[in-house]
């Protein structure tokens, strides 16, 4: 083989067969990197879910340490959002159908299964107000970052007439953190809510 052949066969460049075979390589390292990294994120995600969860349960106790009792929202038994900067009326007129729509607007948002009136709470000034006396209400990072589920968010408060009180939250995937009680999964295993019994 001459310097010339070699020359004219680099002039040449890359056939299609090696081409297609270089796409198709990065077609799959780029697939890999993207389950790998949405596997992270949503671990990540239910990291701060617990984290905050931890947060609410701290200041229910010092409440109830200082008062005797866990607070009791004026509205009466049932389930609370807790913190604000959840989605709000408009947002979840969005994604709801027509007979699932908000028809009152709460400034504090809503939570849980935002598609059904059924299972959508709402945030509560007044709780959120009683348990900031003894600490900083935890952030609200999380209350716009929607679980694939019935566009699912937590957490929530619940505050029953048998005197159950919990905290719930939502998280990705089939399995609760641990310490936490598993309260329902959702079809698939796409969510699960977990929650905090509070003595």
């Amino acid at each position: 083989m001459t310097v010339t052949d070699l020359k004219s066969r680099y002039n040449q460049g890359f056939t299609i067969v090696e081409l297609l075979i270089v796409i198709v390589v990065i077609g799959i390292l780029a697939a890999v990197t993207i389950v790998t990294f949405n596997g992270v994120v949503e671990r990540a995600n239910n990291v701060s879910r617990m984290s905050e969860m931890r947060q609410w349960r701290q200041l229910f106790l010092l409440y109830k340490a200082a008062n005797g009792a866990y607070p009791a929202p004026s509205t009466g038994y049932g389930n609370y959002c807790l913190g604000s900067g959840f989605p709000t009326q408009t947002q979840v007129n969005q994604v709801a159908d027509v007979n699932n729509q908000v028809s009152t607007n709460n400034p504090n948002g809503y939570c849980r299964d935002l598609v059904y009136n059924s299972s959508r709470h709402q945030a509560s000034a007044e709780l959120n107000s009683a348990l900031g006396s003894f600490g900083s209400l935890p952030g609200t990072e999380n209350h716009q970052k929607l679980v694939a589920w019935n566009l699912s968010i937590g957490p929530y408060y619940s505050y029953q007439s048998g005197g159950g009180r919990t905290i719930t939250g939502i998280f990705s995937g089939s399995t609760c953190p641990a310490s936490t009680i598993t309260d329902y999964q959702y079809s698939g295993g796409v969510a699960t809510m977990c929650r905090f019994d509070l003595p």
